[in-house]
């Protein structure tokens, strides 16, 4: 994941449009500078904010071809899951949006629609009308979202129903996404700090889960990522912001792991 400083400088070739509304969004007109585009999405406190910013940001350029819109959504039951997130993609998507299939990733699909990080939105379910590519003025309705996972008694994934939009615009089951690395052990320099502790340090990278074996008396850790949904998780992994962040104990922050939230009592960490 890259993150990128990002200057407004003059130019004549970039048209520039006021920023939406928190109920109104317009999509950015692709322009030929066009090279980058980068969505920031934030749910905290029931406030959901997403913002889309299109940059040139290739062939020396460092312009804006479009003013960042951000939208935002005051969440009746709070958010589905705390979290700050941003990703940046090449840009435009070609005309299936195949390279690097982002129009189908879960953070891109947020554009313009921050309800969908809301506790109270229904999640999409296989079978549901769909509108491909994901993007600008298609209704928060018709994208596949969210994606929820499914837990049995002890907080345990059975289905992490992941979705996607196919050719027939039909919510369709797709597999997991595969995290490099997920559950191998910390850098050690990581973990020591942290000893005797159990949660997850965010400011890491990669995140990094870890744990207490009391019986061994050492730590356990594995690797992990920052997530926005279940969406974002690996096989068996959901989405848990309940976990403590132990660089940032006054935060929430969605990271993948197995259930149930909150406890890492079933996840296979790594002793070390």
């Amino acid at each position: 994941m890259r993150t990128t400083s990002i200057f407004l400088l003059a130019a004549a070739a970039c048209s520039h449009s006021p920023s939406a509304t928190p109920d109104a969004y317009e999509p950015p007109q692709v322009v030929p500078m066009c090279s980058h585009v980068e969505v920031a999405a934030s749910c905290r406190g029931g406030v959901a904010t997403v913002t889309t910013t299109l940059s040139g940001l290739g062939a020396g350029s460092h312009s804006m071809c479009y003013e960042p819109t951000t939208v935002t959504a005051q969440c009746a039951a709070g958010c589905s899951v705390e979290l700050s997130a941003h990703r940046q993609w090449a840009w435009p998507p070609n005309a299936t949006g195949v390279d690097g299939s982002f129009v189908n990733d879960p953070l891109y699909r947020l554009t313009g629609a921050p309800s969908l990080m809301c506790a109270e939105t229904p999640r999409a379910h296989a079978g549901d009308p769909c509108d491909v590519p994901v993007w600008s003025q298609t209704p928060p309705e018709r994208r596949c979202m969210p994606m929820r996972a499914d837990v049995d008694a002890t907080g345990a994934v059975i289905v992490q129903n992941d979705l996607v939009c196919n050719a027939a615009s039909v919510c369709e089951r797709t597999a997991p996404p595969v995290v490099s690395g997920y559950l191998d052990a910390c850098d050690p320099a990581v973990v020591t700090p942290y000893a005797g502790s159990v949660g997850a340090v965010v400011g890491a990278s990669p995140v990094c889960l870890i744990d207490f074996d009391a019986a061994m008396q050492r730590p356990r850790s594995g690797r992990t990522i920052a997530c926005s949904g279940d969406g974002e998780c690996p096989d068996g992994a959901l989405c848990d912001d309940q976990l403590m962040l132990l660089d940032m104990p006054s935060q929430r922050q969605g990271v993948c792991k197995p259930g149930p939230r909150g406890s890492l009592a079933m996840t296979p960490l790594v002793p070390g």
